[in-house]
């Protein structure tokens, strides 16, 4: 326990903040003069027991055990500092992988995503090249199905989502396979997306941490 109260830091890569440090440093010290204060009353009996050897024995282990516990005490307040003053890690560059459940496609410097649920619900999210969300309100999406023949339904717009960060369309439980034209300011790509296939990824059975 106490080894983990130690060590249990960095685990959240973003810079702390300065109640976050603060925080972080009372709990080590507290820790600390625990360790000291039930160290000081189970050793006093053992050392009032002991010859003068023994002594000298005991506190040369003392003396490393407290230059370990000041070393690491070093270590930690030099570390907590540094991330406490770091400046926050720039986002990954053309990063692929999906945020929201689905499959994620680049064009230009745009990143579109797009998810299925086991209900027949697609969803849009479109990001640029450092995967920032962009709002719904600066893309338009529509949408149709099409079927293994290459058959194509009829295009549809996507609704936007009351939260602003993605656009949708309720469809048929049937349709896996559909192409999406995406539309920025001066710009425009279609795209073809097949789920639950083997080149497709898995349709979501439900939505987690995505709708706002």
């Amino acid at each position: 326990m106490i080894a983990w109260l130690l060590l249990a830091h960095g685990s959240d890569p973003a810079p702390l903040t300065w109640d976050e440090l603060a925080a972080n440093l009372v709990k080590f010290l507290v820790t600390i003069v625990m360790v000291v204060a039930f160290s000081s009353q189970i050793m006093a009996p053992i050392f009032r027991n002991l010859d003068a050897k023994k002594k000298q024995e005991m506190m040369g282990w003392g003396a490393l055990a407290a230059f370990l516990i000041l070393g690491m005490t070093w270590w930690l307040t030099r570390q907590t500092v540094t991330e406490a003053v770091a400046a926050p890690p720039p986002p990954e560059y053309h990063q692929h992988i999906g945020v929201n459940g689905g499959q994620v496609a680049m064009w230009g410097d745009y990143h579109i995503e797009l998810a299925r649920s086991v209900s027949g619900e697609f969803r849009v999210w479109l990001s640029d090249a450092y995967r920032r969300p962009i709002g719904n309100e600066h893309f338009k999406v529509k949408i149709a199905a099409y079927d293994k023949d290459g058959n194509l339904g009829e295009f549809h717009d996507m609704e936007a989502s009351l939260g602003g960060d993605y656009r949708f369309s309720l469809m048929d439980k049937t349709d896996k396979f559909v192409k999406v034209r995406v539309a920025v300011p001066g710009w425009e790509v279609a795209l073809k997306f097949d789920f639950d296939e083997t080149r497709g990824k898995k349709s979501l059975q439900q939505w987690c941490g995505t709708s706002r």
